[in-house]
């Protein structure tokens, strides 16, 4: 009968094993050793080049990341110091892209864009503030120079009558400048303020007309609107002072621009939405100024001889853009013109 016992020993470099064997009534113990050099050696070789990666080959990768690293980054941070130049008195300055596919061109492209929206509303801005100050300058000129006359010596009361006509009408159009301007800034600076309502458009166009005659009492505005038993088609959300000041200037160009002749106002339902067009016959709008018309301070070239300011219809059209509608101009010169608001219908 054959068994046996084995056990696995280390000395030194050496790995042996020994075993046990039992043949019929003998005993007999092999032991095996043997030195793997091989194994030592490729061992050793895999220290030595541990240590040599440790000490010499991280430094150098260090090194090379480095170098690629500031390399890589290079345009960024020269991208970064351009912008950094760029101010208020040089935006017209632009990053360079060299590589338009790339990231990093994409992100030069992308700020390049951002400072052509900041170029034109510093423009914007300016050419604002310039035009207002020159409106606003204008009737304080002419109210002093009246004052002026009116108290330089002894005058009869038909003079100063005169003088207080043009005094009265020259502060009315400071008002009515002032008035709009700060409108303007107001719902510019602060939309999320404003309050909206269900307003029933029809019965606040009749109420509009009746404040309007007062201001105005010689107008012919004539309302055409559809006889209806139902008068929930007419119905949207908004703000009442704000449609009060965007239809009431609309009211007043209409008059002014048709020397007080007719001017028929229509109530229209369409889908999903109601409009309201204002249709004189006054001096139309010339073909090169429609699409300027509601720019701020721009006024036709044929308007000149009737007093404005030219703020009016830019506010009406910011007032639309807040109401999630628009504003529709048509206009043949010498023939007449045909103001449409297209407002969404209340859900």
């Amino acid at each position: 009968m054959l068994s046996s016992n084995t056990l696995m020993f280390t000395y030194g470099k050496r790995q042996g094993e020994s075993k046990v064997f039992k043949v019929e009534d003998n005993t007999y113990l092999v032991i095996v050793t043997a030195e793997n050099v091989t194994g030592h050696n490729d061992l050793s070789f895999l220290m030595n080049g541990i240590v040599f990666f440790i000490l010499i080959g991280i430094p150098i990768l260090f090194v090379l990341f480095f170098i690629i690293t500031k390399n890589t980054l290079r345009p960024i941070s020269i991208k970064i110091e351009r912008a950094n130049e760029i101010s208020a008195t040089n935006l017209h300055q632009r990053l360079e892209v060299v590589n338009p596919k790339d990231e990093i061109g994409q992100t030069a492209i992308a700020f390049n864009r951002m400072l052509d929206r900041l170029e034109k509303s510093f423009e914007s801005q300016k050419s604002f503030i310039s035009n207002a100050s020159h409106e606003i300058r204008n009737p304080l000129t002419a109210i002093m120079g009246e004052a002026e006359i009116a108290s330089s010596q002894k005058r009869t009361s038909s003079e100063y009558q005169a003088s207080f006509s043009i005094i009265l009408a020259e502060s009315e159009r400071l008002n009515s400048t002032l008035t709009n301007l700060l409108q303007l800034s107001k719902i510019s600076v602060n939309e999320s303020a404003i309050k909206m309502e269900i307003i029933q458009l029809d019965t606040f166009v009749y109420e509009l007309k009746e404040n309007f005659s007062f201001v105005n009492p010689n107008h012919k505005i004539c309302l055409e609107f559809p006889q209806t038993n139902s008068r929930i088609r007419y119905k949207i959300t908004g703000n009442k002072g704000l449609l009060k000041t965007a239809i009431l200037n609309v009211f007043d160009n209409a008059c002014k621009y048709s020397e007080n002749n007719i001017v028929n106002v229509e109530l229209l339902k369409r889908s999903g939405s109601v409009s309201l067009s204002v249709i004189d016959k006054g001096i139309g709008i010339p073909v090169m100024d429609l699409s300027s018309i509601g720019t701020p301070f721009k006024r036709a070239s044929d308007s000149f001889s009737v007093q404005g300011s030219g703020i009016g219809l830019s506010l009406t059209k910011k007032i639309m853009t807040l109401h999630k509608g628009e504003i529709i101009i048509e206009s043949t010169e010498n023939e007449g013109t045909k103001v449409t608001f297209r407002i969404p219908e209340a859900v």
